[in-house]
């Protein structure tokens, strides 16, 4: 797999995770019933009105930490992937229910903030681990 290959994999990954990262702490909690509906992902917007920060924050910084280890040079796409497919969604039910996100300024704001902030972060410290990993052996 060439390195172009590989990074777009992990953008997949990263995505993926940062979806996993959010709904996760909810199913644990609280499991799968949800008083929130939502044309499309009623999973994900319960998950996200009663998002558990804490624990989602966690692994939010760990999925960060991994993705900048592995790619330490592409950090900052790879923690900022973790975001891509919550704007995805909603724009998703806002063509299916036009009604579902007015706030979807705010909400855009929100996933950059709780969701690629810690990843971002998470991916920083991981590059800066594998640098000084690699300058020390």
């Amino acid at each position: 797999m060439n390195p172009i290959q590989q990074l777009a994999l992990l953008v997949g990954l990263a995505a993926v995770a940062g979806i996993a990262s959010v709904i996760a702490p909810y199913l644990a909690i609280h499991g799968f019933g949800g008083e929130y509906q939502s044309p499309l992902f009623p999973l994900l917007r319960n998950s996200w009105e009663k998002l558990e920060l804490i624990p989602t924050v966690v692994l939010l910084l760990v999925v960060g930490a991994a993705l900048g280890f592995i790619r330490p040079r592409n950090w900052l796409i790879l923690g900022s992937s973790t975001a891509v497919l919550f704007p995805l969604a909603a724009v998703l039910e806002m063509v299916a229910d036009p009604q579902s996100h007015n706030l979807w300024p705010i909400e855009f704001l929100l996933y950059l903030v709780l969701v690629a902030g810690p990843a971002v972060v998470g991916a920083l410290l991981g590059s800066v681990f594998a640098s000084v990993k690699k300058h020390a052996t």
